[in-house]
C-alpha cells in the first residue's frame, strides 16, 4: 500500500511538471495562422497558447488586395 501512495505521489508530482513546462494541450491539426505578431502558427490554438491574437487579412507574408 505505501508503494501505491508513493508512485501516485510520483505521478502526481511528474503531472505537474508538465503542466507548468506544457500549458496548452492542441490538436496536431495544421491550419497557418498569422498573428498579430507577424509569426505563422501551425494553428489558432497554438497562437492562442501564447497570448496572441490572430492578424487580419489572412496567412502572414501574403497580401490579399
Amino acid at each position: 500500500m505505501k508503494l501505491l501512495i508513493l508512485v501516485f505521489g510520483i505521478f502526481l508530482a511528474m503531472s505537474a511538471v508538465f503542466a507548468r513546462q506544457h500549458p496548452c494541450i492542441c490538436p496536431a491539426v495544421y491550419a497557418p495562422v498569422c498573428g498579430e505578431d507577424g509569426h505563422m502558427y501551425e494553428n489558432s490554438c497554438r497562437m492562442s497558447c501564447v497570448g496572441v491574437q490572430p492578424a487580419k487579412g489572412g496567412l502572414c507574408g501574403l497580401r490579399l488586395d
